[in-house]
This record gives structure tokens, sequence and C-alpha cells, in this order.
């Protein structure tokens, strides 16, 4: 399980690549950066569903514990790291020459539009960086700078895309998964109700899809309609996964006729619950080494984009980077340093913050003992 979540975080670090003036280096895409986002929602799904449904989150303040430790799992890395990129962006907008491509420049767009933006345009601008909440519906408005307002609707001369204010274009996805963790438990923990909210997905029109939160819980619901066929071989749930499954292939046809890659997608769903056993089956030594490569792919997933940026943004580097476009040194400079950096940031904030959680849900949840099943997600 933890080789293919880690798989999964190097395929959007490779995926973002693809933005000019990058490159694929050594032309490795892997699953592909949108593919593997949809596939990360339905291994959190089985993993969230693991969690709730275990033993330590059925007495005393499961419900405030729970939500701690997932706020305490995604926030004091992501904040470091976003400190670590507006410093990176502070750096280049002072004239070090640090590049984000056709993708634009967040860091820019804040510096130049910050002050003209309207009162309700500065808290929308500020929350979303700190937070990651509402990113995923930036990107889906317009920023415009002669009224200082974001607007929905067509864009028109002048009007910047709301997501280039996101400091870390990446962590849209992280501020949908917030969401997943604020309904979670209240849905997962029940097979029956994972299966109701499903069909609601599948039965309102496409129009009710404006931001990537409605699109992805279908991928999370669909992750936790696995898990509990996992948890109970029975004929009730074997039904339920496949009807999620059909269901979900009928989301994504609808949302996207002509993307064919959906059914790639399926298929490595379907592969979440063998993945876990396998894991769970392996020795104790080899268990503990797949965790730890499991842990790699949050902080992977959060470095990867300013390494990018930082290596091969500087004016300085771009030509000789670029005369060695698809070469293997691009992809060790690439891909090694983001697992460089990904280790440090696991070592000085992952692995204390977890010791600290870890105490604390103890504290909230006197009493109860951690299931088996669940592994640190």
């Amino acid at each position: 399980m933890g080789i293919l979540r880690l798989f999964l975080a190097l395929s959007v670090a490779a995926g973002h690549t693809l933005f000019p003036p990058y490159g694929p280096p050594y032309g490795i895409t892997l699953f592909g950066g949108p593919r593997s986002v949809l596939v990360f929602f339905a291994v959190s799904g089985f993993l969230i569903a693991a969690t709730l449904c275990g033993s330590r989150y059925r007495s005393g303040h499961w419900l405030l514990s729970f939500w701690l430790n997932r706020a305490l799992r995604i926030y004091p890395s992501y904040l470091i790291v976003l400190g670590i990129t507006v410093l990176c962006g502070w750096l280049g907008h002072a004239g070090l020459g640090i590049g984000f491509g056709d993708i634009g420049d967040p860091w820019k767009n804040i510096v130049d539009n910050f002050s003209e933006a309207s009162l309700q345009s500065k808290a929308i601008i500020v929350f979303s960086n700190l937070t990651t909440i509402s990113q995923d519906a930036l990107r889906n408005i317009w920023y415009r700078p002669p009224t200082g307002e974001f607007v929905a609707g067509a864009k028109m001369a002048g009007d910047i895309r709301g997501l280039l204010f996101n400091v870390l274009g990446q962590a849209w996805s992280i501020g949908v998964e917030v969401l997943f963790y604020v309904l979670a438990p209240f849905i997962v923990r029940r097979a029956e109700l994972v299966a109701t909210v499903l069909l609601l997905c599948a039965l309102l029109p496409n129009a009710t899809y404006p931001f990537e939160f409605g699109s992805s819980l279908p991928f999370f619901l669909t992750g936790a309609a696995c898990y509990h066929l996992y948890a109970t071989r029975n004929a009730a749930n074997t039904l339920l996964t496949l009807v999620a499954f059909l269901m979900l292939g009928a989301i994504c046809f609808r949302l996207h006729p002509e993307n064919y890659g959906y059914a790639k997608i399926l298929l490595l769903i379907a592969s979440i619950p063998f993945c876990f056993e396998l894991s769970s089956r392996l020795p104790v030594v080899w268990r503990k080494i797949d965790t730890v490569i499991g842990d790699m792919s949050y902080p992977v997933y959060l470095v990867h984009f300013v390494w990018m940026q930082t290596v091969f943004g500087y004016d300085y580097l771009v030509e000789p980077l670029l005369v060695r476009h698809h070469s293997a040194y691009q992809a060790l400079l690439y891909y090694g340093g983001c697992l460089v950096l990904a280790v440090l940031l696991a070592l000085f904030v992952e692995v204390p913050m977890e010791r600290y959680r870890h105490r604390l849900g103890k504290r909230l949840t006197t009493g109860a003992q951690e299931s088996p099943l669940v592994l640190v997600v």
C-alpha cells in the first residue's frame, strides 16, 4: 500500500513537469497527474473508512480526536512548505529569476493585485492559502483587476484565473481532502450511507459539479465502499462495491465522455483492497518499510512543485537544463531532489508531529485501542 501511495505522488510530480517551459524528465510521466489524484482520493476513502471503523474512534471525544488528528497530519508540513514557497516567490520577485512557466506566477499575481483587491478578495486569498479550503473553487472563477473582485462566469480581457493566486498550486486537492475529513465521520462508518450518498452523486446533474469537491467525492466514497467489502466479505457489501463502481463509471463517463483514461483509474481503484491485504501479510520488518515508503507520499506531494519551480525555473539554470532535456541527469535531479526534501520534511516535521498526535489521540479517546487494520494516513 505504501508503494502505491508513493507511486501516485511521484506520478503527480511527473505530471506537473508537463507545464511549459518544463518537460517530463527523461520522458517519465508514470500514471499521470490527474489520474493519480483521483486514485489518491479513493485510497484516502479506503484508509479513512478503516480508521473510523476501528475501535480507536468509538469512545471518548472521538470526533474531536479524529478532526484534530487530521489537522495535525496535514497542516504543519503544509504551512512549512507554504512558507518556503512564499520565500522563493519573494526572492524571485526581487529579481533572482524564478520562473513559473506558462502556468503563471502566483506570488507575482498576489504582489501586483493584493493592495487593490477588495476586502472580501483579500480574505479569500489569505484564507484559501492558509487553509487550502476553497482552492478548488478558485480553479473555476476569475479575479477582475479593475473591480478587485473574484467573479464567476465568462472570462473577460485582463481577468486572472483564481487558481493563479494559490501559492501551492497542487494544494487544491488537500482542501478537497479536508472537506472529506469533515464529512467522513458521518458517512463512511456505515455501508448503506456510503451507497446512499454515492447514489445521490450519480443522480445529480452535471451542473452541480462546478467545483472539484463535487466531482471528487464519488472517488472517495468508492474507496470507502471497497473497505467495507474488504472488512466484511458478504453478499450485501459485494453488491455495494459493484454498484459503487458502476455509478462511479457512469459519473466519469457523463462528466468526461471523451476521456478513456478512467478505465485505468477504475482498475487501479479496484486493486486497493488487494494492495492493503498484501501489505498486511508482509513480515513485520517489511510492513514497517512499506509504511515508511507510504509516509513519503504526502511530503513528496507538497515539495515537488516548489522544487520544480526553483531548480527548473531560475533563468540561469533553464538553458543548460533544457539542453539536457529528457536526460538521466534531469530525472535524477528532479526526482532525487523531491525524495531528499521529502525525507527531510518527514524527519523534522512529520515524525515529531506523529508522536504528538498519537499522544493527543490517546488522551481524547481514553480506553480505546488502535485498530490493527489502520495505517498512518
